[in-house]
């Protein structure tokens, strides 16, 4: 297992098994005693509790509730001295011990923004799924449940930290739903009707170490044992065809009149729609289009999910001669990046930067940015014509920009 490869922390088939059998289809319980010992925690029980204990978290940043019951934040949550009307208190860790003993649960949001080590957990499994990856902390008190029988419409993967948790799982009521589709937007009546339809569920209980991988749509409640339960969720939210199709026609609907254009609705029918589609796909650019639209779409999606923090202060990134200082470097570790072709350069975009180079450095690019650790002489060695001032070149104008990072 290397350091990138995170899946092998959550699955203990081989990746492609899990991708073919597993991913977004069917549940995967993995026993602690299958990843093995030298399995990788996104979180442990110790920074949960110094985040709550440190006093330095905004009550927007938790959510206190019990059976679906939220708490106002104000009842966890304490003003601090000169902040604006209207801000977010910080949370007083005093009242949330004080919920967490009358039976409330916490969730953590986005862990993974203050958490280094969830951070880095994060990023390195979606660069592995392919999809965005965010990350939440629960933790409930014995007997107790943060939320009723539900399901999520992202993929998640459950990492029991500490305690032990019954899990009840039921097929879905819709397969793959999207956001529009939430568990939450279900009329009422139509949620008892499944919830009193379901069949007996399959049962399991996480203890720690244990890694629970359940599909979008599955059905699910969990109720901590005899012990508070700390588990960790790594959501998924996958980028579908639905967002492609939908980032795609408003890129082309900047660039033709024709998609612009009034309908009249009273009287569309399906032989109109299948008529569009044909008229799209023959009068437009899509190969151009599928670019900006692949580019604009993936931007969004790592909306929440920012690269590895580069540093403020320290000067490890500016060093005269733009090398670093064991002559290793690496992708900077997240990075959200697109490649395209203009004329006879490749540029090299990402959410901060736009970089022309020209299409002779296009090897050495690519070694670059392939995400495994080079040094100057493995970018030189690529062309025996390659002259090193050139790969210095490469390597400093990439370290400036913010894609590569010394290796650690």
């Amino acid at each position: 297992m290397t350091k990138r490869d995170v899946l092998s922390s959550c699955v203990a088939l081989p990746h492609r098994e899990f991708f073919e059998r597993f991913f977004g289809s069917v549940p995967l319980y993995t026993k602690a005693s299958s990843l093995g010992p030298r399995a990788e925690v996104p979180m442990t029980p110790r920074e949960v509790e110094e985040a709550l204990a440190a006093s330095g978290l905004r009550t927007r940043s938790l959510r206190v509730v019990r059976n679906d019951d939220y708490l106002p934040e104000a009842s966890y949550g304490r003003p601090a001295p000169g902040d604006t009307p209207g801000s977010p208190p910080y949370v007083d860790p005093d009242k949330v011990r004080q919920a967490v003993q009358a039976g409330y649960s916490l969730i953590l949001r986005s862990v993974h923004r203050y958490s280094p080590q969830a951070g880095s957990f994060a990023r390195r499994l979606a660069a592995q799924l392919g999809h965005p990856v965010t990350m939440n902390v629960f933790v409930t008190p014995p007997g107790s449940q943060a939320v009723n029988t539900h399901f999520d419409y992202d993929d998640v993967f459950v990492f029991q930290m500490s305690g032990e948790k019954s899990w009840k799982v039921w097929d879905p009521p819709i397969v793959s739903p999207l956001p529009h589709q939430a568990w939450t937007k279900f009329p009422d009546q139509q949620r008892a009707e499944i919830l009193d339809s379901l069949d007996e569920p399959r049962e399991l209980t996480l203890r720690p170490g244990d890694v629970l991988y359940l599909p979008r749509g599955f059905l699910h409640g969990a109720e901590a044992v005899d012990h508070t339960s700390v588990h960790l969720t790594a959501a998924m939210a996958p980028i579908t065809k639905a967002d492609m199709l939908h980032q795609l026609v408003e890129v082309l609907s900047t660039e033709d009149t024709w998609l612009r254009e009034a309908v009249q609705t009273g009287a569309f029918t399906g032989n109109d729609a299948r008529a569009f589609f044909a008229d799209l796909a023959q009068r437009a650019s899509l190969d151009a289009s599928a670019l900006t639209a692949r580019w604009k779409l993936r931007q969004h999606a790592w909306e929440d999910l920012p690269p590895e923090p580069l540093p403020v202060l320290s000067q490890t990134l500016q060093a005269t001669d733009g090398r670093a200082k064991d002559g290793t470097y690496q992708l900077r570790e997240g990075l959200v990046f697109d490649l395209v072709t203009k004329g006879n350069d490749v540029c090299l975009r990402t959410s901060e930067a736009e970089i022309n180079i020209p299409d002779v450095f296009s090897a050495m690019l690519a070694r670059a940015l392939s995400g495994e650790l080079f040094t100057m002489t493995d970018l030189i060695s690529i062309d025996p014509q390659t002259e090193t001032g050139n790969a210095e070149a490469l390597v400093q104008a990439l370290m400036e920009c913010g894609v590569l990072v010394p290796a650690q």
